[in-house]
């Protein structure tokens, strides 16, 4: 699992920091410039409560403390206005359940279940406006291969599940999210049959989906996609090109522009990455986990939240006492500025626990 931490430097005490409402002193550079992630094992304590921190700004990450569940919380969505807090929360019994966190409570409660009983690990959802959709996925209880076509979404103010009208094509794994007001799906890998670069495209105005033939790129073995300001963005990567490139869809013809190579020139190949935006940065994540099974940094939406580690501590305790600690990996990320700016790269190291 990765945490979000404080840089370390032996030159912290003599900074001028200033905090403003953040989980982290904000300088001329802005946090951003400040941090690092830490890798741990996924049953890891943090005691009583969990630090969630929102990007807000270039310089600025928005905390929350919210109780700890007994085990993983992904989150889905926070509401800017009224601080709740969406998401699929593990017990301590290994458990799943979507829940929702309320300040004015402060505590989880779960939601009501869906109309369709769906896998929690194998739908597609986006959160548009005051509605969660969900489409797809496979049962609760094992039914061979059988997939849904059914799709519903779940009102945010009532905790309400209607029924929307079904997708064209039954699916489960695929990638869900929100554009230009529409709920997109996508397949989350590529296979030589025609559907596998196809998607499907939901308007709430007007109830109906939409099958778009060729979505996605012909020419990609790996890939991962993620929406930011509103523009949505594809990594691809292959064994023949394990660092990858990074590219963007064009709304006006359907296609893809490339952007820039992913300067990682070092980089082995790896069936899972992930893209998650951050800011105005995309970063490219690889915690070398089995791509069924890691759920590191499950990104379901651009108001999303990182988990901090150990609150609003400058360092892991559990590293202080570790003589020339170094990085074993690193994500990469690319600021994306305004049209025709070139890109910049820059890494964030991961320390291992």
């Amino acid at each position: 699992m990765l945490w979000l931490a404080r840089l370390p430097s032996n030159s912290r005490r003599g900074q001028q920091l200033e905090l403003v409402n953040t989980i982290f002193p904000v300088g001329q550079n802005g946090v951003f410039e400040s941090i690092c992630l830490i890798q741990t094992r996924d049953a890891f304590d943090t005691g009583r409560v969990q630090w969630l921190s929102r990007p807000v700004s270039d310089k600025q990450f928005l905390s929350l403390v919210v109780p700890q569940t007994g085990g993983q919380i992904s989150v889905i969505s926070i509401s800017p206005s009224s601080g709740q807090v969406l998401a699929l929360v593990r017990n301590s019994e290994n458990q799943k359940s979507l829940s929702i966190y309320s300040p004015d409570f402060n505590g989880w409660k779960p939601l009501p279940p869906m109309i369709v009983s769906r896998d929690l690990n194998s739908f597609s959802g986006a959160v548009i406006d005051d509605f969660l959709y969900v489409a797809g996925g496979f049962p609760t209880k094992g039914s061979g291969t059988m997939k849904f076509r059914e799709a519903e979404r779940l009102d945010l103010r009532t905790n309400q599940w209607e029924r929307i009208p079904e997708m064209k094509q039954s699916n489960a794994l695929r990638k869900g999210f929100a554009m230009d007001g529409y709920f997109f799906v996508i397949p989350s890998f590529i296979s030589s049959h025609p559907l596998f670069c196809a998607a499907e495209r939901f308007d709430p105005a007007t109830n109906l989906w939409t099958f778009i033939p060729e979505f996605l790129p012909q020419d990609i073995e790996r890939f991962t996609v993620a929406v930011l300001k509103n523009e949505l963005y594809l990594l691809k990567w292959s064994r023949v090109e394990p660092c990858g490139g990074l590219l963007k869809y064009d709304k006006s013809t359907g296609g893809w522009i490339f952007i820039d190579r992913v300067p990682d020139f070092d980089s082995k190949f790896c069936s899972k990455k992930q893209l998650c935006p951050v800011g105005t940065e995309l970063w490219i994540v690889d915690c070398h986990h089995s791509e069924l099974l890691c759920e590191c940094n499950k990104v379901f939406s651009e108001n999303s939240a990182w988990h901090v580690f150990e609150g609003p501590s400058f360092w892991p305790a559990q590293l202080e006492n570790i003589n020339g600690v170094e990085p074993r990996k690193f994500v990469h990320a690319c600021k994306i500025g305004v049209e025709g700016e070139t890109p910049i790269w820059r890494t964030i190291p991961i320390f291992c626990l």
